[in-house]
Order: structure tokens, then sequence, then C-alpha cells
């Protein structure tokens, strides 16, 4: 009896020994990354497959990024008794030999995934390498990645190279290649589909032979009725889809997402998985809709457009698109969101007014636009509005929504306080604060010019600088992309640093440029940048035509585009409303909607607490006086502490007509100026005893000098009047030994002097500027 066991034992004993000794002896298969470079969007979804030196596209996926009916499909298919076996299905290869000696009937394979796994590894695939050796080697191995791997890892390493024909390796890039999408969105159809493709990647090539990979998909799907439980009614919807491969056609591997960030990143990265800050879903739609819009503008000379979303959490871009046609001829292969400065045409102005409120003046101050000359670095300048026309008293509010030219070069003049370009200087420093690197010039050689397009930017910087305004003066957190950067997706986000601006001077910027009645002058009520919730808008045309501009802001995100030829020929009478304006409009829409919108609902800045609306006559600029008709009267904010001052009756005719200085003589003598019929010059309907001012001389220019007391700050006033009224918005007004005395500051001044009993009044501007 004993004798009779030991034949038993024996077997045991080498059975145990077989099964968990002898795989010791022989070295796992070396596990080397079979992914090159793979570019991940923000939320893991691929952005790029870059090909390999053999231009093979190949993908790597976590494990729980699988399709359970992916993994079950390809069980069904290569091992089902994948969790049951430990690496070498035994049961399998006695069945197996059985049959080869005709003691089974049907014939049986015994491979198991971890045996595929062996050879796939160690590439003995072929039939030349399959030697009875390595045969052994492979269920060696086999047998001890079971040992050492759990299963999850097993088919990872399995799934990563498994070739799906066409050149994809990996089920991400097969899904993207056929269905030109991610596997979390794949069908139990698509996911059969993927499972039969590698058995014959070339006899089951669906873009070839679709009928025969749609029979090995169906086996498949049956399987996974009979063998995994998944019900008859999903299998049967399964079974009628079609086997559709039509993605390939759309966007073939040569038609890359996000391009010139694809280039970055293969600029500096060989290989590895890293992941980018874009959104793919936006991304697309930017491209699409750029693609959409300068093809409507053939007509007008358009070749090019750049396109760049930013999150104003982060400052991290969501969309980048650097141009729209990327053959050479058109300048494709150049960056223009990173790497090209242009003509800023009108979008630094909101810059000038921010600059004009930090200093106390307010959103309701009257501008003349009239026509004036400048002297500019290459002599004296008369420039015009972009429709030619030229509107008289203009409220700072209308004059940055409808992006006066004359206004804003008038207040960069005056903030310069009577020095050279001082106002140039002052803007070019906050400018720089707000990180713009190309306008790297003196003061002198832009000249007033800065305002409406002298110096070039690039629409990187200028989306990062009006990002500043939706976050209310706090800079972003992730520093700006320097050359060679790519936009990295950050896993942690720094502190902003100190404010560039006060809360208050942006949400006063945002709440003009989101003002549609404050651009209709120039823009209508219907245009394009008009949009169905609240957005801070502002557009830019350089001169001849050449570049057009168009950035935007919600709380949540800045979009800025830019349209033109990177020849830099000039476009065809197109604007930047026109022209860029359409690309904002719909990009900024894309944003917010559909079921995998970025944003769920748009939101705007909110008011900080210190600022206050006022009613304000929009003629003066001043609170209106009782029975200015309502027309003329409009909601303005301003800081609490700093409101406009209330009108006096010599700033009024008798009929209520408004009384304009000096300034606007020329400008009511224009045939047919806008909106003179609300005007009249002072002194026009004056009594036989007007009121003169005799101290300060009209358009009189002092010089502060530190060498005098004070530094020459006090000028007493004089009139014809003994008992006058004197007042300045601007400048304080004291009586000193009965004597009526100003104190100079820098910038340019309105003196009034009213008649004590008539309330007729007169003014003289003076400048006062600082040695």
């Amino acid at each position: 009896m004993r004798r009779a066991l030991w034949p038993a034992v024996a077997v045991a004993v080498l059975f145990l020994l077989v099964w968990f000794a002898l795989p010791w002896l022989v070295p796992l298969p070396q596990d080397e990354a079979s992914a090159p470079l793979t570019l991940f969007d923000r939320n893991g979804r691929p952005l790029a497959f870059l090909p390999d030196r053999g231009g093979d596209v190949r993908s790597v996926v976590r494990f729980e990024e699988l399709p359970q009916a992916l993994v079950d499909a390809v069980l069904v298919a290569e091992d089902r008794r994948f969790e049951e076996h430990g690496g070498v299905d035994v049961l399998a290869v006695v069945r197996a030999a059985a049959s080869r000696v005709g003691l089974a009937g049907r014939a049986s394979g015994a491979s198991t995934i971890h045996g595929q796994l062996a050879k796939l590894m160690e590439g003995s695939s072929s039939p030349e390498r399959r030697t009875w050796g390595n045969k052994v080697r492979e269920l060696l191995q086999a047998r001890r990645m079971a040992m050492c791997w759990s299963r999850e890892e097993v088919l990872v390493k399995y799934f990563a190279r498994l070739g799906y024909g066409n050149q994809c390796f990996g089920p991400e890039a097969a899904s993207f290649f056929y269905f030109g999408k991610g596997l979390r969105e794949l069908s139990l159809a698509q996911c059969a589909l993927l499972a039969a493709l590698p058995n014959a990647p070339s006899r089951l090539n669906p873009l070839k032979y679709p009928e025969r990979a749609k029979a090995r998909r169906d086996w498949i799907l049956r399987r996974l009725e009979s063998e995994r439980g998944y019900s008859r009614e999903a299998v049967a919807r399964a079974l009628e889809e079609p086997v559709d491969c039509s993605a390939h056609r759309r966007r073939p591997w040569g038609e890359v997402v996000a391009p010139h960030v694809v280039s970055r990143v293969q600029r500096g990265h060989d290989a590895g998985s890293l992941r980018c800050s874009l959104d793919v879903r936006l991304q697309r739609q930017v491209e699409r809709i750029a693609r959409e819009e300068v093809g409507k503008l053939a007509g007008h000379r358009v070749s090019q457009a750049a396109v760049v979303v930013l999150d104003n959490a982060t400052g991290e871009p969501l969309a980048w698109l650097g141009s729209v046609d990327r053959g050479p001829d058109a300048g494709g292969l150049l960056d223009g969101v990173f790497s090209v400065a242009r003509s800023s045409g009108s979008v630094l102005k909101p810059f000038v007014y921010a600059l004009a409120l930090e200093r106390g003046h307010l959103a309701c101050e009257v501008i003349p636009d009239v026509p004036t000359f400048f002297r500019q670095p290459d002599g004296i300048d008369a420039p015009g509005n972009y429709d030619g026309r030229f509107r008289g008293p203009v409220p700072m509010r209308d004059a940055l929504g409808s992006s006066l030219n004359i206004p804003v070069m008038r207040v960069l003049n005056e903030l310069g306080g009577g020095r050279a370009f001082g106002g140039v200087e002052d803007l070019l420093e906050l400018l720089r604060r707000l990180g713009f690197s190309t306008l790297d010039r003196k003061a002198d050689e832009y000249g007033l010019g800065l305002a409406i397009g002298t110096g070039n930017v690039t629409l990187y910087e200028l989306a990062r600088a009006y990002a500043v305004l939706a976050r209310l003066g706090s800079p972003l957190p992730v520093p700006p992309m320097r050359p060679g950067d790519f936009p990295r997706l950050h896993e942690s986000v720094p502190q902003p640093g100190e404010p560039v601006l006060s809360r208050e001077t942006c949400f006063i910027l945002l709440d003009v440029l989101a003002d549609v009645r404050a651009r209709a002058a120039t823009f209508g009520l219907r245009s394009p940048l008009r949009l169905p919730f609240r957005c801070a808008v502002k557009t830019g045309t350089s001169s001849n035509y050449r570049d057009n501009w168009c950035v935007g802001v919600t709380k949540e995100v800045t979009v800025a585009v830019w349209v033109g030829n990177y020849d830099g020929r000039a476009m065809l009478n197109l604007g930047g409303v026109d022209g860029a304006g359409p690309i904002f409009h719909r990009v900024m829409r894309a944003v917010y909607e559909g079921k995998d919108a970025l944003f769920p609902l748009p939101g705007f800045p909110e008011p900080p607490g210190s600022l206050v609306q006022v009613d304000v006559d929009g003629r003066t600029g001043r609170q209106p006086a009782a029975g200015v008709p309502a027309e003329y009267v409009r909601r303005e904010w301003c800081v609490r502490s700093r409101k406009p001052g209330a009108a006096e009756a010599c700033d009024y005719a008798d009929d209520g007509r408004v009384r304009l200085d000096h300034r606007y003589a020329g400008w009511l003598d224009l045939p047919g100026a806008l909106g003179a019929g609300r005007f009249v010059l002072a002194g026009a309907d004056a009594l036989a005893e007007s009121p003169r001012i005799l101290v300060p001389p009209q358009n009189a220019r002092y010089m502060l000098d530190p060498d005098m007391p004070n530094q020459g700050r006090h000028v007493m006033l004089k009139s014809n009047l003994d008992d006058a009224r004197w007042a300045c918005d601007t400048l304080k007004i004291e009586m000193r030994d009965g004597q009526p005395v100003a104190e100079l500051q820098p910038g340019v001044h309105v003196i009034r002097l009213v008649h004590p009993s008539t309330g007729k009044c007169t003014a003289h501007t003076i400048q006062v500027g600082s040695l």
C-alpha cells in the first residue's frame, strides 16, 4: 500500500516544486515603459498621443480607468478563468494536451493573459521564436507573474502592450483612433470591438473588414451574456449597433489638438505622461469656432486667428489656439498667443482710466471729446475717433465704453502733471507690473499714442492683465509662462502677491466695460459683444486694419482673441468688433454651455463695500440740480468718501442747457456736432455785469518749484467782483486774510467763479506741473 502511494507523493512533490519553486529560477520580463509621450488635459482626458520613432502611437492607463465592460470582454475572449488560475490554467493545459493526443474531441487552447503578457514582454510571439524552450520559459514567467503581481497589475501591463492595428497600442490610443473619444465614453459594443481586435489586428481591421470585425465583436457580446451575466436587453442593443470607426477620418493622428501646446511639450520632453491645464472639450470647440469664423472673413483678406482662455482663479490656460491655418505660407507655425507681439489698438485704454481712477478721478467726470492737438515724439498729432466724429463733453464711462481716442489721450496727457510724457511713464510702469514684457521702450518713444496702439503686446500677456481686473486687482497666483514652458496643471496654487490695482478701480472699470449703453454710441446695442449674461469686454483695431482684438472677462474666465495676418498685411475695412468679436462671443458662450460645461453659471465680480451708487447729471458729471430732466440723470459708482460734487446754478443756463467753457467753442461751431443742442457756451447768455476771473488767467501754466516756500503751491484768486463765490472740484480753495487762495496740485483743473446774485458763472482752465 505504501509503495503504491510513493508515485502519487512523488508527483505531488514534483508539482509543488514546479508550481512554487521553479518559477523563481526564471527572471521576470523587463517592465519597460511602453508609452513614449502622452499629453493629458486637466481632467485626465488624452489631448495628444505622440508617435514614437517608428510611427506607433501608444497609451498606458491605470486599472481604475479601464471600463469594466472592456475588461470583461477581454476576459471572455482571451482568458475565461483569469480570476481563478495562478497564471497557468492547469485544467486548460490538460484539456489541450488531451485534445492533441485524441482523448478529447474539440481542440482548445491553454493560453492565459499571464502567458500572453510574457510573450509580449519578451518579444517571443513571432513564429521563429516559438520554440519549446521559449514556451516553457513563458509558462514559468506566467506563473511567477501571478506570484509577484496582482491581477490588476497584470491587466494594466497587458492592456498597455496590446496591438489594435493601424499602429495603435493600448486601448486608450485605439479608442481615440477608431471612435474619437476616451475609454470612459465607450458603449458596450465599442468595448467588445476593442476586445476583438488584438486577436488578429490585420485580419479584423474594422476600416477594411468591418464584417469580420463585427462577427468577432458579436461573438464576444454573446459570451458576455452567457458567461458574465450581462442582460439580454443590453446585449441586444449592442448587437444592433453598427461598426462605426469614422472618427479616424475626422481627426487622424496627423491633426493634433492644441498643436502649438503639443509642440512646446515635444521640445522639452521625450517620454512620460504629462498633464496640462487645457480642457480638451473646450479646446476642440475653440479650434472649430475660430476655423469657421475666419472662413467667413475670407472676403476681408483674413488668414489667421489666435485665442486663449484663462481660468481667473489661477491664471492657467483652459484653451490655447496659436493659429487657425498651420501652413507655413500663412505663418501658421507661429504661436499667436505667446510668440507674436502686435499693435495693441485700443485694448490698453482701460489701464489709462485705471490710473486716473487710482488718483481720485471719477467715472462720471466729463472729458472734452473735441478736435485736439497733441505733442507726440514725431511732431504734432490731431487724432480722430473710430467713426471720425466728436461728441463734446463725454463722461469717462462713455469715453471708455465707446472707445473714444481723444478723451483717453487727454486723460493720459493730464496724468503727467506737466511732465513731458509723464503720464506715459506712469502708464508703462503700471502695464509692466501687470506683466507686459514687450513694452520695453522709453515713454517718449511711444508717446500718448500708447493709449491707442503704438505699443506691441502679446495675446497671452493681454489676457493675464484683464484677468487681474476680473480678480479685482489681485495678481494671478500662477506665474506667467516663459519661453519653452507649456501650460502645466499645477497641483498646488501659490498665494497671489500684493494687489496691482485697488478693488474699487477694477470693479468700476469692469462695470463700464459691461455697460451695453456706454458702448452703444460706437458699437450699437446688438453687436457680438453682447452676451446673454454679464461680461466686461473691450475691442481694439490697429492702424490700417492690421490687427483685430477682443478681450473680455466674467468672474470665472478671461477670453482673448486676435485676428489678422502674420505677415502684417492689412485686412479690408475690418474692425475688432466684426473680426475678433464673433469668435469671442462664441468662445465665451462655449465656456458655459453644454452638459460638459466648465462652469455651471456665469458670474460677475461683486462690488466692494466701499463703493456706492449716486445720481449724476451725465452732461456735467456732478450730482444733478433740482429740476434736471430724468433723461440726463444716471447712476454711477464711486468711492463712498469721494462722491462727485453737487451742481451749481452757474452750471446751467436759464433754459436748462449746460454751460460749457471755452474748450468747447470750436466743437459747438462744428456742423452736426453730436448732442450740441443740450449745451451753450458760457457767457452767451450773460448779463451786463458778468463775472470775470482776473487771476489765474485762462490756460495759465504753473510749475511747482521745490526751491520756493511751499513749492509755490498757493495762488491768490482775483476777480471783478468783491463777493463772488469760487469753486473747483479738484483743488482746495480757502480764505486767507480775507482773500481766496487755491492750493495747487499737479494736473489740469477748472476753477469757476459764480456771481453772488445772478448765479452766472465763468471758468478758467489751468495746468499745474512739477520741476
